[in-house]
């Protein structure tokens, strides 16, 4: 009897989990929104094209539907296969080629995924080429992603790969 009420709790530990990370998931998709809106605003206030940094169509629900526009260009490792302007490329390539204060800059969900010396050099480069115009969102608030944060096996499995 025990063991079922313990397989009942950590079952709905579970669901409970999944469904309150699609909560934040949606919440993150409002954030991107409305951000991107506020940062297309300014770009068009300051007549300086809108650099977004991250496929608007990456993820599992940007995939089903994007919760912000292309911009100007679109940056992102892998490209932004629905934007008419992609650049496809590494962020910090592609942002020492660009003029000082030139660009509004949106950027969502990436920065969490590079490593700490490369990310600074990154927001010295958003900060040269925005001038302080810079809107960006965050992954948090996230229950797995700070719990695998905690877990030592995934990081070093994240660094060497799955083999």
């Amino acid at each position: 009897m025990k063991i079922k009420t313990i397989y009942h709790f950590i079952f709905f530990i579970i669901i409970f989990t999944l469904l309150f990370e699609l909560i934040l998931g949606f919440y993150r998709n409002y954030r991107r929104k409305t951000t991107y809106d506020k940062a297309l605003k300014k770009s068009r206030e300051v007549k300086k094209p809108l650099l977004v940094i991250g496929s608007p169509n990456a993820g599992f629900l940007g995939s089903i539907k994007s919760h912000y526009g292309c911009g100007d260009v679109c940056v992102d490792l892998v490209g932004c296969n629905k934007c008419e302007k992609s650049i496809k490329g590494d962020i910090l390539d592609v942002l020492k080629n660009l003029p000082d204060n030139s660009h509004v800059i949106f950027e969502s969900c990436v920065l969490e995924y590079i490593e700490k010396p490369k990310k600074k050099l990154i927001f010295n480069e958003i900060k040269r080429v925005s001038n302080g115009l810079f809107f960006e969102v965050r992954i948090n608030p996230t229950i797995i992603a700070n719990i695998l944060d905690y877990v030592p096996y995934f990081d070093s499995l994240v660094e060497n790969g799955l083999n």
